[in-house]
């Protein structure tokens, strides 16, 4: 990546300027300041050309200035910095602007296209288009600067540095700081993982509790629903033995009243009541008072039946309710249990409420009846007396009587055969009735069913999230260890020690002929002799100190220059894109003649590799940088002359 032309308009110190910075090979920049001759070069703007270049992209300096404080102090204005960028062939502009009259404060990205126009890649906002221009450029601030940037004012002194500063200087340079958020990052995903963990598994322990609990329930539901099942299907059973017995009665007497010839005797009653009819008014009278007797006796007879009928009703419901109270402690006939007062307790209610009711019923038939007998008795003394007086009929009489008996015996029957059909209806529909009623633990046995279904399906969801969770917690335990210290981190640091060793022996052997050597070491010797992780600089002059403080001022200046290069040159390497230029302002303060000359062999290889290195010193380097740019500032503006030596 190079950067083929910068523009720059009200910058800092500098009013104007137009400069190439790409393919340049060694130039040497040096500044004159005639409107302050006592300040020699300094103030003509020689920094402000990286300071510029740093703002275009980032929109901050090297030195950390932003915003207005970039605005050249005689314009107030009209600020504006603009860099050609040539990434592979393909070339960018990125201008940005400060209280400027059509741009505002705005940064803006082209693209160069092959027909010479420009295709507008600035987005809405500058943030947006701050992101695009990081992306392009491939690094950060820090990175791009540190890359192509040595000042002997940042110089750090890194052979005299303590282990643990040398140590964070170098994981800076090498990006493993970057790994410090990662760290955390990875402890904090870690935490959450075992957090989610412990909640899924007690959710589970919940679940399983619930899904234990619906199971004793549905286990207690099952046996209330059985135990109704087989009340109802005994009560279900004594309503149809009720059936059986009413409709074996009714074709009991059914056969017994199809035995009489009801329309014979009808018939035979009516011939006999023609001829005692045909007597005169004795006989009229006589019939009267028969059919009085015989209603009379008739009713009696009725009364007698009902009285009996319920009679043996209440006789059979006690012997009903005797073997009802005989059943506590008997097998129930469905499951073998043996029956409880309380199981039978309803059917005793309710024979017991039968037999009172037929009692009731049978006292008043009984009075009824005596009644009755009293006024057939009165009735048939008063026929009988009046018979005394009357011609004798008795033979007629007697056959009538014969044949009331007989009506009387049919319709008694035939009324038993009517009761015992409609107690064989009642108990038939009760039966119906008590076998089409619903289960009333049906409803929860349902329900906890359900329930029971719905958690076994979330506790496999529930051992499935878990199983998931544990290779998450795994994961990030495994990240963890990665990125600790004496993981990734150390691993870099073990692979850039040779990097930094190759770079710093390449540098000191010009800087120093061979003759020191500066070795970057995690390791070195105690008082004992034991080795043991320390971060440090080793420094070696064949010809002088075999430590770094016994080394002369200017060996000293060269360890540190060839260290600071070697560490820059690492940091370099972090950039995406290799980036064509460096520019080294005033590395070459207080260095001697040989040094300086020592210097630029560096200098001209790393323009070689690099395409352009620009040195910014206030030493005149002319006899070994013959390429020179100056910048000079007269009357409050400044303009740059380029000169070939």
């Amino acid at each position: 990546m190079k950067f083929p032309e910068i523009e720059i308009s009200n910058f800092l110190a500098i009013t104007e300027a137009k400069l190439a910075l790409s393919d340049r090979g060694l130039v040497l920049i040096q500044g004159e300041n005639r409107d302050d001759t006592s300040a020699l070069s300094n103030g003509a703007g020689k920094s402000s050309l990286f300071d510029a270049l740093c703002w275009a992209i980032y929109g901050v300096t090297a030195r950390e200035a932003t915003g207005d404080d970039v605005i050249n102090d005689a314009a107030s204005k009209g600020t504006r910095v603009a860099v050609t960028l040539d990434d592979d062939g393909q070339l960018y502009t990125i201008a940005r602007h400060r209280k400027h009259k059509a741009n505002k404060n705005r940064v803006t990205l082209h693209l160069h296209n092959a027909d010479g126009t420009l295709k507008d890649l600035t987005l809405g906002k500058d943030a947006l288009t701050q992101v695009a221009i990081d992306k392009l450029i491939g690094c950060p601030l820090e990175v791009f600067a540190a890359s192509i940037y040595a000042a002997q004012e940042k110089m750090p002194d890194l052979p005299a540095m303590t282990d643990k500063t040398l140590k964070l200087i170098v994981e800076e340079a090498s990006g493993v700081t970057i790994l410090e958020a990662a760290l955390t990052k990875a402890r904090e995903e870690l935490r959450a993982a075992k957090i989610a963990h412990e909640d899924e598994y007690r959710r589970l322990g919940s679940l399983q509790s619930q899904i234990n609990q619906a199971e004793a329930d549905q286990n207690a539901s099952d046996v209330d629903r059985d135990a109704w099942n087989q009340r109802q299907a005994a009560q279900v059973s004594r309503y149809g033995v009720e059936v059986r017995e009413a409709v074996q009665a009714a074709q009991d007497a059914a056969k017994d009243r199809d035995k009489i010839d009801i329309a014979n005797v009808r018939a035979g009653i009516g011939a006999v009541e023609a001829r005692i009819s045909s007597v005169n008014e004795e006989q009229t009278r006589l019939a009267e008072l028969t059919r009085d007797a015989s209603q009379a006796e008739n009713q009696a007879e009725q009364h007698k039946r009902d009285a009996l009928s319920l009679r043996d009703t209440f006789e059979k419901g006690q012997k009903k309710l005797k073997d009802v109270e005989h059943q506590v402690g008997c097998p129930c006939t469905s499951c073998g249990r043996d029956l409880t007062a309380e199981e039978i307790a309803p059917t005793k209610t309710r024979i017991q409420t039968e037999q009172n009711e037929t009692k009731e019923l049978y006292d008043k038939s009984r009075a009824a009846y005596q009644a009755a007998q009293k006024r057939t008795q009165e009735l048939q003394e008063a026929r009988d007396a009046f018979k005394a007086t009357m011609t004798d009929l008795s033979a007629s009489i007697a056959s009538l009587a014969a044949l009331r008996e007989q009506e009387r015996l049919w319709a008694a029957l035939d009324t038993k055969v009517e009761n015992a059909k409609r107690t064989a209806r009642e108990a038939a529909q009760k039966g119906k009735d008590l076998a089409a009623e619903t289960n009333p633990h049906d409803a929860a046995v349902e329900r906890i069913t359900k329930r029971i279904d719905t958690l076994t399906k979330e506790i496999a969801g529930a051992n499935e999230k878990l199983k998931d969770l544990e290779e998450a917690s795994e994961i990030a335990s495994d990240v963890v260890a990665v990125f600790s210290p004496a993981g990734v981190r150390a691993h870099i640091l073990d692979e850039v020690t040779p990097f930094l060793n190759q770079q710093t022996s390449l540098y000191l052997s010009s800087l120093s002929d061979g003759n020191i050597e500066a070795t970057w070491t995690t390791l070195t010797n105690d008082s004992k002799g034991e080795a043991k992780e320390k971060f440090t600089i080793e420094v070696v002059n064949d010809k002088g100190g075999k430590q770094f403080k016994n080394q002369s001022g200017g060996e000293k200046r060269k360890v540190r220059l060839a260290t600071a290069l070697a560490l820059q040159d690492l940091v370099a390497r972090r950039a995406s894109k290799p980036i064509e230029l460096f520019i080294g302002d005033e590395i070459d303060d207080a260095l001697d003649g040989a040094g300086l000359e020592r210097l630029t062999t560096v200098l001209e290889e790393k323009a070689r590799e690099r395409g352009s290195v620009f040195v910014i010193s206030h030493e005149d380097l002319k006899s070994w940088i013959p390429q020179q740019i100056r910048v000079i500032k007269e009357n409050g503006k400044t303009s740059i002359v380029e000169e070939v030596g």
